[in-house]
């Protein structure tokens, strides 16, 4: 046994003696032959292998679910978030703390953050625009990313996009929701709150360099005020020309925890401008209505901006604005798709975004002032609390603070468009619903009377500014001294309490007819006349085209409706001015400014394309003609409707 076992030790002691001497040979033979071999092996594993490159150092990773966000050397915390999968049960009622620091209580949780430094332009110096010690520190968020700091009067447009076109490619036909969080010291200082409140703008440029979208904030805080994160939604066109998408990197449809973003691509220099710059416009002396149409003679604000020409190229880019006063940082952009019914275009569901202690659904609710409580609308399953106060407000509720706000009210036309012609109906729908809270005795009636004195007693207007304002007269005419609807031959009156007070009629109607017969523009090359215009109450030496268009919907569907609501109080001769007045101006725009192939129209005289459906329909109210009528002795038709399969329904006429 122990002889097998030798035998066997020396047969394995050669068998490892011959392997060696073959491998010395072979080394041997393979140096005589040169290195080859290795030039070929690391060739193959250069082929082979991928190229390891550093990560991105502005691509955003995520943790615990989203909880906690990193970019580079910068952290994010969503300081509620638990950081686990499992989420608790939804509380019996909303929690406040969101609406203090979220607009409307929706916060930016997955949304995919934006650091500015990826979107700056070579020409835009980091160390002149960012403020690097700004952090967000509160309660629910937390972020050290720079902030861009503006000064009054000053403005940036990011010379590359948020959002680049190989992004843009997986967001066609979706909406799109932006968030921003701002911190303000004295801002909006000697301007009005329309144009004085730090903004951000987003502007949608497609392949070709055209301007698809250019979208304005509607929030609009001023003063000074702790970080708060806003939100504003668009939508992404089906067709946007994205022709260039298809050279860049797949990018992420939309961003969620624990996913990393994709870096947009980086926009090439800018060259020249890619669109025509917007002409100016003499805001201080308007009437009141470039706010209200979007789009429609708007002109940038008087800011000094860090760059003007966007780049050539697809994509989402960016203005950022503070155009009066004080100091206004940005911080922690971040976008995300949003779908339609959670979208601020779906009405249905403004409900959930109100408020619970305040009752409003104004962005925020405790720094916004009264335009902004208004603009948004009133919630009638929600007591108005805001009318109490905040700590930017007085008590509204009370006679001496009504009257202060009064004084001042003209100074602004926010105020004068979406908040005094709307004063009388939150009276009493808010008594009547029991949605506001006590007003002291007489309010309302101490509301009334200071409505009168405001009103100018030779036009018969109430002036913004020290100018007659046409929109604001036709808001305060009818939610105001409107105590029934317009007079129609066909049905008896109708009484409007809740747009009056003590059934008060408008006043001052003869001087308000006047004024507007003589203001209403003559028809070109025409003894008739046509309708009304945006610069109805401007100096005739302005120097501006748009003075001379003799016809937009806005200013005449106003001018007609208060045309018709003061025709009862005036005398017969006026009455019949008046009638012949509507007559002209339907008349005009039924033939100039509607399309009459397509069946839309125009805003006003000479625009080329459709842009908005609004006020023609107001417009159309006031007029006797292509209305709804009650006709005695037409029986009413018979219709039958069936249920098909998968809920279609069809209608059969049966008679007559």
């Amino acid at each position: 046994m122990i002889r097998n076992l030798l035998n066997y030790l020396t047969v394995a002691m050669m068998a490892l003696v011959l392997s060696w001497l073959w491998t010395i040979g072979a080394a041997q033979a393979q140096d005589a032959a040169g290195d080859g071999i290795d030039e070929l092996l690391q060739s193959a594993e250069t082929v082979a292998a991928p190229a390891v490159t550093a990560p991105d150092p502005e691509q955003p990773v995520f943790y615990s679910y989203g909880r906690e966000i990193v970019i580079g050397k910068y952290s994010i915390i969503n300081q509620w978030m638990s950081g686990r999968r499992a989420t608790e049960p939804a509380p019996a009622e909303p929690d406040q703390r969101f609406w203090r620091f979220f607009m409307h209580g929706v916060t930016d949780a997955g949304a995919m953050p934006k650091s500015w430094t990826s979107c700056l332009g070579p020409e835009q110096n980091p160390e002149d625009v960012l403020d690097f010690q700004a952090d967000i520190n509160n309660e629910m968020k937390s972020s050290n990313l720079p902030a861009i700091r503006l000064a009054g009067g000053q403005s940036i447009l990011l010379k590359k996009p948020i959002l680049s076109a190989a992004e843009l490619s997986q967001l066609r036909g979706s909406y799109l929701r932006l968030f921003i969080w701002i911190k303000a010291d004295n801002t909006g200082q000697g301007a009005e709150l329309w144009q004085g409140a730090p903004s951000m703008e987003p502007i949608l440029q497609d392949a070709a360099g055209n301007l698809i979208d250019v979208e304005t904030t509607v929030f609009k805080t001023r003063g000074t005020y702790p970080w708060f994160c806003y939100h504003m939604d668009l939508a992404v066109p089906f067709n946007l020309d994205l022709k260039e998408a298809a050279a860049e990197p797949a990018a992420a449809a939309a961003a969620e925890p624990g996913a990393v973003a994709t870096e947009p691509g980086a926009a090439a220099e800018p060259a020249a401008p890619a669109a025509a710059a917007v002409p100016a416009d003499p805001m201080d002396v308007l009437g009141g209505f470039i706010d209200l149409v979007p789009r429609q003679l708007a002109r940038p604000e008087p800011t000094e901006e860090k760059g003007s020409a966007l780049p050539p190229g697809a994509g989402l880019f960016l203005r950022l604005a503070n155009p009066a006063s004080g100091t206004a940082w940005f911080s922690t952009l971040s976008w995300k798709r949003t779908p339609y019914a959670e979208s601020l275009f779906n009405t249905r569901t403004k409900a959930t975004r109100v408020d619970p202690r305040y009752g409003t659904l104004a962005p925020n609710a405790e720094y916004d002032e009264l335009p902004m409580h208004f603009f948004y609308g009133l919630c009638q399953r929600q007591h108005w609390d805001f009318l109490l106060g905040t700590k930017v407000l007085p008590n509204l509720t009370r006679v001496a603070n009504l009257k202060a706000y009064l004084k001042t009210a003209p100074n602004d036309w926010a105020d004068m468009v979406h908040v005094v012609p709307l004063l009388v109906y939150t009276h009493n729908c808010g008594v009547l619903l029991e949605t506001a809270p006590p007003f002291e005795k007489d309010w309302n009636r101490v509301l009334a009377t200071s409505l009168r004195e405001m009103q100018d007693l030779r036009t018969g207007m109430w002036k913004v500014n020290g100018q007659p304002n046409l929109l604001a007269t036709w808001k305060i005419a009818n939610n105001s001294f409107n105590p029934t609807r317009q007079q129609r031959a066909d049905r008896p009156k109708q009484p409007t309490p809740w747009l009056s007070v003590d059934e008060m009629p408008l006043s001052n109607a003869e001087a308000m007819v006047n004024t507007l017969l003589k203001t209403q523009r003559p028809a070109p090359r025409s003894s008739l006349k046509a309708g009304w215009n945006l610069y109805l109450f401007t100096r005739e030496d302005l120097d501006t085209p748009a003075q001379h268009v003799p016809c937009d919907i806005v200013a005449t569907a106003a001018a007609v409706n208060l045309l018709a609501q003061a025709m009862p109080l005036v005398s017969d001769q006026l009455q019949a001015q008046a009638s012949e007045a509507i007559y002209q101006a339907w008349h005009y725009v039924m033939k100039f400014l509607v399309f009459r192939d397509l069946g839309i129209w125009r805003m006003r005289h000479g625009d080329q394309e459709a842009t908005s459906p609004a006020f023609f329909y107001a417009f159309l109210e006031a007029t006797p003609w292509l209305e709804m009528r009650q006709v005695p002795g037409v029986q009413p038709p018979v219709v039958e409707a069936f249920q098909g399969a998968g809920g279609r329904m069809s209608f059969k006429w049966i008679n007559p």
